[in-house]
């Protein structure tokens, strides 16, 4: 006993000589947090508990964690609120746009951190991902070089539909034999092959791009990792997402080939190019997949510490080593931002009718939608991952009748819903497995 009371009270010395040092305000006064019942329950993020504070949800399964991040969102809105983690830096989550915007957007200083490098460094080592100043802005010049507009095109042009074509005989395969396929797995083994063509296979490939920009080899290849397991595991993973959604909507399925269809034609040949796979020529199928990444972000959350101190728009002093945490899981299910059903799939709220009376791919600022990240570290491989989605998307949808494989059910007979199972990024639970048919056209 006498040692657990021992234990109690280093425990409530450590946790308020942090809330001494933690020095977050907001216009001189504390924020909305966790500490030890001196504020009343609404104050406080849900599920709040004295000394260890927010800490157990960091424990959480993944999806149990988002979850959490999106009743916050729905209990503080846009307002700073402040987490309290035994081991953490003092810590906020945002999720205003305003505040995202100044944090993206000073990119000196919020950085990656310490706090973040050395628990990622076995997964990311000197690679982009896990770097700041003069080793990021290397790498981010080679990366440049690397998806450039002509490497694009060489990917739409040849490249996709070359794996494409192997990706169908693989399916058309299966659905002769009425087997199951892991979809999931389908499309790791898809982006897994663009990606290695693109790293060695072209002229300005992504090792000769590294190279030609760094000298040390360790660098390299650290670089090539991030580069290659980044563009391959995301973009995987948001069409696993996207192909789960289209499963659960088939009304989706039936406005996606509608657009289809009066492109090409009914029972035509599809033949897709860089030209045809742009967000103005299939502005539905970018929504779907645009959709999806709102719902399911493929990093769900995302952590910066500041260098010195400084204010965020909405009045909130963070001191040195503070870390900031926003959640676009969270925000994508913000109905301060997404306004009317933010919970439903519904891709039409991507579009928008342009001056020809024609409907066209709307927008979204990064800081309302920073899937992409944003700022100085906008996402380099964005456009690929666009390309490589509505390609697919059109493609497997114009030919493919998918049917889900539902393992679970719930109190009333409905298939439960699928969830992330745990990673830095979001892939799924189990996989996807679904029963695949041809499409029967009448040419």
């Amino acid at each position: 006993m006498r040692t657990l009371i021992l234990v109690a009270a280093v425990l409530v010395a450590a946790w308020l000589a942090r809330a001494r040092r933690a020095g977050i305000r907001r216009h001189g006064q504390k924020l909305p947090c966790v500490p030890l019942g001196s504020y009343h329950l609404h104050h406080r993020p849900p599920n709040t508990l004295p000394i260890l504070g927010n800490g157990i949800w960091f424990l959480q399964a993944r999806h149990k964690l988002l979850d959490w991040f999106t009743r916050c969102e729905r209990r503080f809105g846009f307002e700073t609120f402040e987490i309290s983690v035994p081991s953490l830096p003092p810590g906020v989550v945002i999720n205003d746009p305003k505040n995202l915007e100044y944090v993206l957007k000073h990119d000196e200083l919020f950085i990656k951190g310490e706090f973040f490098k050395t628990r990622s460094w076995d997964l990311f080592g000197n690679g982009i991902i896990n770097s700041d100043g003069p080793l990021w802005r290397v790498q981010r010049k080679a990366g440049l070089r690397f998806f450039s507009n002509a490497n694009l095109k060489t990917l739409a042009d040849v490249y996709l539909p070359s794996f494409f074509a192997e990706t169908k005989s693989y399916l058309d395969q299966r659905a002769r034999e009425n087997g199951v396929v892991d979809l999931e797995n389908v499309l790791l083994e898809f982006t897994t092959r663009v990606m290695g063509r693109l790293a060695y296979d072209i002229t300005g490939s992504l090792i000769n791009s590294l190279i030609d920009e760094i000298e040390d080899p360790e660098v390299v290849a650290d670089a090539a990792l991030n580069f290659l397991s980044a563009g391959r595991d995301t973009t995987a993973q948001s069409l696993t997402w996207s192909f789960y959604m289209l499963m659960r909507n088939p009304n989706v399925v039936d406005r996606l080939r509608e657009e289809l269809d009066g492109i090409f034609g009914p029972g035509r040949e599809m033949k897709l190019s860089f030209d045809e796979i742009q967000p103005t020529s299939l502005p539905y199928a970018m929504a779907v997949f645009y959709e999806t990444l709102r719902l399911f972000p493929p990093v769900p959350f995302e952590l910066k510490q500041c260098t010195s101190p400084t204010t965020l728009p909405d009045g909130t002093l963070l001191p040195r080593g503070a870390v900031v945490t926003w959640c676009p899981w969270a925000m994508g299910r913000s109905a301060r931002i997404w306004h009317d059903e933010p919970d439903s799939f519904r891709p039409e709220r991507w579009l928008e009718e342009g001056h020809d009376g024609a409907r066209q791919f709307k927008t979204r600022t990064q800081y309302d939608f920073p899937v992409f990240n944003g700022g100085p570290r906008l996402c380099l491989g964005k456009k690929m991952a666009e390309l490589q989605a509505v390609f697919v998307v059109a493609g497997l949808v114009r030919e493919y009748d998918f049917e889900e494989v539902v393992v679970d059910k719930d109190g009333a007979g409905r298939p439960t819903e699928r969830r992330s199972r745990n990673s830095l990024t979001l892939p799924m639970e189990g996989g996807l497995p679904c029963v695949v048919k041809r499409v029967i056209r009448s040419d």
